[in-house]
């Protein structure tokens, strides 16, 4: 008796501290897309366009080493976002994804200027990224200057 009692409160204390990758998995993971040739065979990609009308690319290697690279394109874009827009900068940056980094980036919901937008844009893409796809060890954010 006192043994099944101990062996019930040793899988009772596990099933509380037991890290989160221990869980089930029930993420949705947005539609595919065609991933840039760069990557085309190392990686999946991911699109899609949240509420506010920002449309994200991600990209998730095959050989996953846990880690994300948040992009922040500079700006400001003279034209409407579509959902093609951030492939030309996943086929630029493509060395991310090569050596085992997840990868991902928002159009941003306008074209023109707004910094605050951009911010949250590309702060909303980080979360869609953990909520839909995985949870990573480190993300980092990474930008491309418009002005050089």
């Amino acid at each position: 008796m006192k043994r099944n009692c101990i062996i019930a409160l040793l899988i009772s204390m596990f099933a509380i501290t037991a890290p989160p990758a221990l869980a089930q998995d029930i993420r949705t993971p947005p539609d595919t897309t065609k991933c840039p040739d760069a990557i085309a065979n190392e990686a999946t990609c991911y699109s899609a366009r949240l509420p506010t009308g920002a449309y994200l690319l991600a990209a998730m290697p095959r050989k996953w080493k846990g880690d994300l690279i948040v992009f922040a394109h500079g700006g400001p874009h003279i034209v409407p976002p579509t959902a093609t827009t951030s492939q030309a900068d996943l086929e630029q940056y493509a060395i991310g994804v090569k050596l085992g980094f997840a990868w991902i980036a928002s159009t941003y919901r306008r074209d023109g200027c707004g910094v605050l937008m951009a911010v949250d844009d590309t702060d909303d893409a980080r979360k869609f990224f953990i909520e839909r796809i995985a949870t990573p060890g480190a993300p980092s954010c990474t930008a491309r200057p418009t002005a050089g």
